[in-house]
């Protein structure tokens, strides 16, 4: 067994009459075949991704779907600005991923959604209630 280094998740497809949806699994480790492996809850034990007949694939988690957005809750993204100024943006919204992270969005001059921690000139996050402290922080 090869403990698993880089965070891939199982994919599994769920219909219901409803709708149809993924749930998605940690892999844990690859078993010395090759195979993804994750936890079995109801056995306590490792088994193959695929064992499942619902399996879909596997994904980097990173690349996990978006499967919901929360409102930005007052935290804003601190910009560095022109000659040592910042400049502030609201997060409009958190997205949740499949995989059970979440990352900002705020919008883009050109009215692009965007993740504030990807772009060249961003600073931190500030929390709600921390406004005032944010300027100590730019470069």
């Amino acid at each position: 067994m090869i403990p698993a280094t880089e965070a891939y998740i199982a994919r599994y497809k769920v219909e219901t009459e409803q709708r149809t949806h993924y749930e998605t699994r940690p892999v844990v480790a690859w078993d010395d075949a090759g195979f993804a492996l994750v936890a079995d809850t109801t056995k306590g034990r490792l088994v193959r991704a695929n064992k499942y007949s619902n399996f879909a694939g596997l994904q980097l988690e990173e690349e996990a779907p978006v499967i919901a957005a929360l409102p930005g809750g007052g935290w804003t993204a601190v910009f560095t600005g022109d000659e040592g100024s910042s400049n502030t943006e609201p997060v409009l919204a958190w997205h949740v991923f499949a995989g059970g992270f979440m990352k900002p969005v705020v919008m883009e001059r050109g009215g692009v959604p965007e993740d504030p921690t990807e772009l060249g000139d961003f600073v931190r996050l500030v929390a709600p209630g921390e406004e005032a402290d944010h300027q100590r922080d730019v470069p």
